[in-house]
This record gives structure tokens, C-alpha cells and sequence, in this order.
């Protein structure tokens, strides 16, 4: 009788465990999409797709952006510079919407550089979901 309650314990951990990784992944049901992320010599650019589902209420999409520098290009990223600001107000409250919006960086150098792009859905003053991606380092 002991063995079968810890096969039977043992199976309800393994069955807890294989569930647990969709449930946390079932967040926020915005998304992005990385549409291209290219290097113009040293000069890096990104350009993220914001997208909003159907049925989801949102007031605005936000980007910050910030210029990036490393020593090395492996690790060790510094913010440089001033950060930019992108807002767009969600006009679709029904229907499903996407804002596509490319960013590049000047770099002062020839070194390391890369954009830090911090995206933000706000919803009545809120940020209701928020995601960071970077572009390639040039």
C-alpha cells in the first residue's frame, strides 16, 4: 500500500511539473515581433512590431529606446546617451491592432554598440504587460 501512494505521489508531481511551465507562459496577451534587427557598418538598427489581439483595451503602445556601448561586445552593456521616447495611442479598441516602429543609433565610435528597446502596453495609467529586447551588437 506505501508503494502504490508513492508511485501515486510521484505521478502527481511529474504531472504538476510538465503543467506548471505552460500556465507561466500563458501571460500577457500582447505580443511583439522582432521585423528586422541589421547592423548599417557600426550603426545598429531595430524595428519591433507591437501587436494588441481583439477583444483588449488598451490606450497606448510605448517604446523607449537607449544606445548601448561594451568594451568587449560580449557583455558588460553601458547605457549612452539620452533615451528616446515613442507613444502611440491605440485608436482600434475592438479590433485587433499592430504599430510597427524602427529605431537606429548614431554611435559616437566604431566600438561595440547595440539599442536596449523597453516596449510598454499602458491601459488606464497602467502598464498592464512590458517586454526588453536589443538589437544586434555592431
Amino acid at each position: 500500500m506505501r508503494k502504490r501512494f508513492t508511485i501515486l505521489g510521484l505521478l502527481v508531481a511529474v504531472c504538476a511539473a510538465l503543467v506548471m511551465p505552460a500556465t507561466a507562459a500563458a501571460g500577457s496577451a500582447y505580443s511583439y515581433r522582432v521585423v528586422s534587427n541589421f547592423c548599417d557598418g557600426s550603426q545598429p538598427n531595430i524595428s519591433v512590431k507591437f501587436i494588441k489581439p481583439a477583444g483588449y483595451y488598451p490606450d497606448r503602445f510605448v517604446m523607449v529606446a537607449q544606445g548601448q556601448h561594451s568594451a568587449t561586445g560580449s557583455g558588460g552593456w553601458s547605457n549612452e546617451g539620452s533615451s528616446a521616447t515613442f507613444s502611440k495611442n491605440v485608436p482600434y479598441q475592438y479590433e485587433k491592432y499592430t504599430w510597427t516602429k524602427g529605431v537606429h543609433y548614431v554611435a559616437p565610435d566604431n566600438k561595440w554598440h547595440r539599442i536596449k528597446v523597453r516596449m510598454k502596453v499602458i491601459q488606464g495609467g497602467s502598464v498592464v504587460a512590458a517586454e526588453t529586447t536589443y538589437s544586434v551588437a555592431c
